[in-house]
């Protein structure tokens, strides 16, 4: 499952990159939450 890895590794990027999304702190975000802020970045 080396794609989970990647995906795992993105996250992990995006926190240290942003610390929050949409003012939601990452660590509260939802599993779905996080899938979305991957495929839509609200830069």
């Amino acid at each position: 499952m080396e794609d989970c890895q990647d995906c795992a590794q993105t996250f992990e990027d995006m926190k240290k990159l942003r610390g929050e999304i949409g003012g939601i702190e990452y660590e509260h975000m939802t599993e779905a939450e996080r899938l979305k802020a991957a495929k839509d970045p609200v830069a």
